[in-house]
């Protein structure tokens, strides 16, 4: 009997979700992005804010910086980043972001 070795991919530990989100600029307009970050939603039907997806963001000097913690159940991290870059240049024109993943 042919005998076959299958590896076993050990999973990295999840990065806890961030019950609340570092947050830094002027209040109406996090206010703003986050409501428009609850059209960011994954598969499974749940959004980014929701879902404590949001580690921090930071819209200051010209600048919005969203830093996010995706679950490694979600597949589509890469898609989700880019959603989530699209909401912030609609919703700030003329401010220079950044998405990063933590």
């Amino acid at each position: 009997m042919e005998r076959k070795f299958i590896p076993i991919a050990v999973m990295p530990e999840p990065v806890p979700a961030v019950a609340q989100p570092a947050l830094a600029g002027p209040a109406e307009t996090l206010q703003r992005v986050l409501r428009g970050l609850r059209s960011v939603a994954d598969g499974e039907g749940g959004n980014l804010v929701d879902r404590h997806w949001i580690r921090s963001l930071r819209v200051q000097d010209g600048e919005a910086d969203l830093t996010l913690t995706l679950s490694p159940r979600s597949c589509h991290g890469r898609e989700l980043a880019g959603r989530s870059f699209d909401v912030l240049r609609r919703l700030l024109p003329d401010t220079d972001v950044f998405v990063h993943h933590a």
